[in-house]
């Protein structure tokens, strides 16, 4: 019986010590990497929605495949400009969401959102990984003065 307990509690140490770690997001560095990458980036505050049973389930990467799933979106909201988030956008948008191991990224519908978006020629996209980062649900409103300052020039 000991050992019998003493390995259930072995596996239960390892399934622990496999957890995912992530680091604390920051939406000034989340600006700064969209700002230096060599991919354009949109950053949007708004609603998204989508169908969320299109969702791979949170412990379901081993049965993603490593471009991650595809879900269409639809984003309401405002585009960040020059002024802040001044310019209407209602449009369509693909979430691609990634997984690490067996933790697939999650995203709920219906929520406000800021998003960096990635544009390319056919469409925007919004890459989730299951480490937060690059999407902030319910964004406070120095999460939104963060971004208006870094638009503006002074990211600190």
């Amino acid at each position: 019986m000991i050992r019998a307990v003493a390995l259930v509690a072995a596996f239960c140490a390892a399934q622990q010590a496999a957890a995912l770690s992530c680091m604390v997001p920051e939406i000034a560095e989340d600006f700064a990497r969209a700002d230096a990458s060599e991919d354009r980036y949109i950053v949007a505050l708004g609603r998204i929605d989508f169908d969320p049973a299109a969702l791979p389930g949170p412990m379901a990467g081993d049965s993603v495949g490593p471009e991650g799933v595809s879900v269409p979106a639809r984003l309401s909201g405002q585009m960040l400009g020059r002024g802040g988030f001044d310019r209407p956008v209602e449009t369509e948008i693909t979430l691609r969401l990634n997984c690490i191991g067996p933790w697939c990224a999650r995203i709920e519908t219906g929520q406000r959102h800021i998003v960096f978006l990635k544009q390319d020629a056919a469409e925007l996209t919004l890459d989730i990984s299951p480490c937060p980062g690059m999407v902030y649900t319910d964004p406070t409103p120095e999460q939104q003065q963060t971004v208006e300052d870094c638009m503006a020039g002074s990211c600190g």
